[in-house]
């Protein structure tokens, strides 16, 4: 004749309470992943915008460079004020700003001239944007012993094209 022996489970009292501590141990973490991701996620998406208004603002730009009485590269004020609110609006005419905090002083406009007598000198354009990038909850971590961690810094767009 068999006998059955019943197995004996761990008593669940050992085991209560475990599963709240484990969740209070790894959801922090994986919150804290999750916005990382999603803030590195942002920080590219911003970086492509201001890409694409500057390659649109010196696209804009090169079409009406020519050179000035001298011989020298140069543009009007008109255009120049164009060419800046292309690269913070999108729109020649201005408007709000694409990126939050973005304004016309970030643009920067370089005409270098090239050398006649070197072909591989020839006239070029130069636009860079700069923004202050900031995550979105803000800009920076108070210090626990010192001064706070800051957590905003600077991304830059440059653009150089050939004058038309």
């Amino acid at each position: 004749m068999m006998r059955h022996t019943l197995i004996q489970r761990p008593r669940r009292s050992r085991q209560r309470g475990v599963a709240a501590i484990e969740a209070t141990i790894a959801l922090p973490i994986l919150f804290l992943m999750f916005y990382a991701v999603g803030e590195f996620g942002r920080l590219l998406y911003q970086y492509n915008q201001l890409n694409s208004l500057a390659r649109n603002a010196a696209r804009h730009m090169i079409s009406f460079t020519s050179p000035n009485s001298t011989g020298a590269l140069g543009i009007s004020e008109t255009i120049e004020s164009q060419v800046r609110n292309m690269a913070v609006t999108g729109q020649l005419s201005g408007g709000t700003p694409l990126l939050r905090g973005l304004t016309a002083d970030a643009v920067t406009i370089n005409l270098i001239e090239g050398d006649p007598t070197d072909p591989a000198l020839v006239d070029v354009a130069t636009l860079s944007i700069t923004y202050d990038w900031t995550p979105m909850f803000g800009e920076s971590i108070p210090g626990f012993f010192g001064d706070a961690v800051d957590l905003s810094w600077d991304i830059t767009a440059t653009v150089t094209m050939r004058p038309l």
